[in-house]
Order: structure tokens, then C-alpha cells, then sequence
């Protein structure tokens, strides 16, 4: 079943007849930077950045993924400071790539500190809801009665 355009997801158990990236680039791990120009930011770039710096995926970063992390942070405050939607839809778009989401992660075939594929379910369709339907409804509708 295809996913917002990205293709279907990779199976669980993919057979690879080439390396993986992992094996690759093992005992690589790059520092994490200061925000250049931090300083001269909106306070929500910089909260932005704190959340990505202190995310499990900056793992795997290597300086290309950081000077792309550093451009995108200047995309984050030009938002900020003059939200637009195109403005927005480029920054989800570069943080994709970055593994902002579950499904991101999932497709990138990302793996944890311990080396397990970043876990959630394999089908999103099948993910249990955090509230019920009927919860759902009543939020967006007022808080009517069902």
C-alpha cells in the first residue's frame, strides 16, 4: 500500500546484496555543532535546533547531514519571521530527508543505538489510536454530545 506518495514501505527483512550504509561509515560519529549565527535567531529556530541536537537520529549524522541541518535552520528562521507556507513545505521536505518522522525513519530504513529498525508498525494503518474515533469527533466538533 503505497504512503503519501513515498512508495511502500521496506519490508522488515530486506535481503541486501550490497553493504549497508551502517557497515560503511561505522565509528564515524561527528560532534554536534553550534548553531552558526545562533545568536541572531527567532527563540522557536532555537528551540527547533535543541529538539534536533537532542534527537536519537543525529546518531548517524555525518558532516554533510549537519551542514544541511545548519542551511535548513536559516529556512526555519525565515519562517518565523514570515511564515509562508511554501517556506514550510521546503522545510518538511529537507527534514524528511533528516528522518523528522516515523514513516521518514521507516522509509531511510533508520536503526537505533542498538541497531533495531526504528520500531512503530510495519502498516500506519494498523497503528492503535492514541484516542478513540468518537473522542476524535467530539474534539472537532465543539465537544458535542456523540
Amino acid at each position: 500500500m503505497a504512503t503519501h506518495g513515498k512508495g511502500r514501505l521496506p519490508k522488515d527483512n530486506p535481503m541486501r546484496r550490497n553493504k549497508n550504509p551502517e557497515e560503511i561509515l561505522e565509528g564515524r560519529k561527528v560532534p554536534v555543532p553550534v548553531l552558526r549565527n545562533g545568536e541572531a535567531y527567532h527563540p522557536e529556530t532555537l528551540n527547533w535546533w535543541i529538539t534536533w541536537i537532542n534527537s536519537p537520529q543525529v546518531e548517524a549524522f555525518l558532516p554533510t547531514d549537519w551542514e544541511r541541518l545548519q542551511q535548513l535552520a536559516a529556512l526555519v528562521n525565515a519562517y518565523w519571521n514570515d511564515p509562508k507556507a511554501s517556506t514550510l513545505a521546503e522545510i518538511r521536505q529537507n527534514e524528511s530527508m533528516l528522518g523528522a518522522t516515523v514513516a521518514d525513519r521507516q522509509r531511510l530504513r533508520m536503526k537505533d543505538q542498538g541497531g533495531k529498525t526504528v520500531q512503530g508498525t510495519s502498516n500506519p494503518a494498523q497503528a492503535e489510536p492514541e484516542i478513540s474515533d468518537e473522542e476524535l469527533y467530539r474534539m472537532l466538533n465543539g465537544g458535542g454530545g456523540a
